[in-house]
């Protein structure tokens, strides 16, 4: 009878834990947590194309979230053969005080940004473009995303940091890896982002309080939003080194550098790379 009455409880153990593991992906009222499935994506290879979003957005947006959804969508079945890059400008990222947006996500890089592509509502975004022209509504952020996914490029992207005192040492390293290939035009552009950042949200008529704030622009490491030329050696190679002091705000544990390649003959963003700070 003993071992009938455990074989019982070992299966009803096993059952909740399968369905514990099998979860939903998304947490109530933080849609911007990600928890990628059993089988999370492979990494994609040296030149495999990582697709940048730069989206622009503000804690004020009310549909900014439903925005998020779609990009944490894609994240979940791509992995990091997708890099979002969250801009927080415009109307919608002003302070407001005595009221639950008191704290400023905007930053010189990011505004300087809004300033170039002029964002024509919120939520919009770039997909795989610097080109204000393509900027788009989020219901069209899936198909551009598939569409540029498919582009095959030559360009790999390495990035290490090293964090010294209150320093972050960056060395990104771009590498055109077919020699008769010959690429003259291009831009590197890299910036420190954060996650996990927990600050209220409107969305639609409700404010989410703790609303999960990932892929928030800090600051640019580049000189200016147009990026470093790119000068390959006659290993057609190129490295960069940046040095920013890091905020004390900032959690070093949730920062990483965003390094993008942008063709300047045809604003196309054809290869991007990120790199956990530590």
């Amino acid at each position: 009878m003993r071992t009938i009455i455990n074989k019982r409880v070992f299966l009803i153990f096993a059952i909740f834990a399968i369905l514990n593991f099998t979860g939903c992906d998304i947490i109530d009222d933080n849609p911007y947590i990600i928890k990628h499935s059993i089988d999370p994506p492979e990494d994609p290879d040296d030149t495999e194309k990582s697709v940048l979003v730069i989206k622009f957005t503000g804690h004020q947006c009310p549909n900014c979230p439903a925005g998020t959804e779609i990009l944490n969508s894609l994240e979940r079945i791509h992995g990091k053969k997708i890099t979002t890059l969250a801009v927080h400008s415009g109307g919608f990222a002003r302070t407001l005080p005595q009221s639950d947006f008191t704290y400023d996500f905007r930053t010189e890089f990011g505004n300087k940004l809004d300033s170039k592509i002029k964002p024509n509502g919120y939520p919009k975004a770039l997909v795989g473009s610097f080109d204000p022209a393509k900027q788009a509504e989020r219901g069209e952020w899936e198909n551009l995303f598939n569409e540029e996914i498919e582009i095959k490029t030559s360009i790999s992207i390495s990035i290490e940091n090293k964090i010294s005192d209150s320093n972050l040492l960056s060395k990104v390293t771009v590498n055109n890896t077919d020699d008769l290939t010959v690429l003259n035009n291009l831009s590197v552009v890299a910036v420190i982002t954060e996650d996990s950042i927990v600050k209220p949200q409107k969305r639609g008529s409700s404010t989410i309080l703790d609303y999960v704030h990932n892929h928030v622009l800090r600051v640019g490491l580049s000189s200016d939003i147009y990026g470093d030329p790119v000068l390959f050696d006659k290993n057609n190679k190129f490295t960069i080194n940046y040095e920013k002091n890091m905020s004390t705000e900032w959690k070093t544990n949730k920062l990483k550098v965003v390094a993008y390649i942008i063709d300047n003959e045809t604003l196309k963003i054809i290869q991007t790379r990120y790199s956990s700070v530590e």
